[in-house]
C-alpha cells in the first residue's frame, strides 16, 4: 500500500515538474526572441545587429565599412539562425547569407562564451591588454556569443549562400552545405549580450544540454 501511494505521488508530480521546466524554457526563448529579433515591441530594431567602422578620409568621421544582421527562430529546442551582411554598408564585392540549424540539447553549456569587439575596426578586444585598448581607443561595445556542441560533434547544419553583385550568370551565386560544431550570435550591445548569454545558457540546460568530456 505504501509503494502504491508513492507511485501515485510520482505520477502526479511528473506533469507539474515538466510544466515548470517547459514554462522556464518558453520564457527564456520568448525574451530572446522579443529582444534579439526586430519586432513591434522594440520598435523594429533588434539587438542582433553589429557593424564595423573605419575613419573617413579628410572628414574626421567614421565610415560604415561592414556589418551583419542576424535573426533567429525557435521551435521548442530546435533553433534556426539567419545571418547576412548588412546591405547598408559600402558596396562590396560579395555578400553572404548563412543559415544555421541546431538543437539546444546538443549544445554544451560550458562552452557558451562571449567575445567583445570594438566597432572601430572590428578588433577583438580580448587580444589586447587594458592599456593597449585605451591607447588604441577601442570602445569594445560589440559582442559575439559563441557556443559549441557537446564533445565538438558535427550536429550543426549550415547553409551558405554567397552573392557576387558584379558577376552575372552562374557565377552570380554560389551555394554550399556543411556541418560544424559551433554556433554564434552577433550582438551590438555588450550589456545586453551578457543577459542574452545567461538566457541562452539557461535554455540549453532546460533542453537537456550537458557538458562534454572536455569540460
Amino acid at each position: 500500500m505504501r509503494l502504491l501511494k508513492f507511485t501515485l505521488f510520482l505520477i502526479a508530480s511528473m506533469p507539474l515538474a515538466g510544466c515548470k521546466q517547459n514554462r522556464k524554457l518558453s520564457d527564456d526563448l520568448s525574451w530572446m526572441n522579443n529582444t534579439y529579433n526586430p519586432n513591434d515591441g522594440n520598435g523594429g530594431i533588434g539587438q542582433g545587429k553589429s557593424g564595423w567602422y573605419v575613419p573617413s578620409r579628410n572628414s574626421g568621421t567614421e565610415k560604415f565599412a561592414a556589418g551583419t544582421i542576424q535573426t533567429f527562430a525557435s521551435d521548442g529546442c530546435q533553433i534556426t539562425t539567419w545571418t547576412e551582411d548588412d546591405p547598408s554598408a559600402e558596396a562590396r564585392e560579395m555578400y553572404t547569407f548563412i543559415t544555421l540549424r541546431f538543437n539546444l540539447h546538443d549544445i554544451d553549456p560550458g562552452t557558451v562564451k562571449l567575445k567583445t569587439f570594438s566597432h572601430n575596426g572590428g578588433l577583438d578586444c580580448g587580444q589586447f591588454s587594458a592599456e593597449e585598448r585605451e591607447a588604441m581607443q577601442l570602445d569594445c561595445d560589440h559582442a559575439e556569443l559563441v557556443a559549441r556542441t557537446r564533445n565538438a560533434s558535427a550536429d550543426v547544419e549550415e547553409d551558405y549562400h554567397a552573392v557576387y553583385p558584379k558577376l552575372t550568370g552562374p557565377e552570380h551565386d554560389t551555394y554550399s552545405k556543411s556541418k560544424s560544431s559551433e554556433v554564434y550570435f552577433e550582438i551590438g550591445n555588450v550589456d545586453y549580450a551578457n543577459h542574452f548569454a545567461t538566457a541562452f545558457r539557461d535554455a540549453v540546460i532546460q533542453c537537456g544540454g550537458t557538458k562534454g568530456a572536455g569540460n
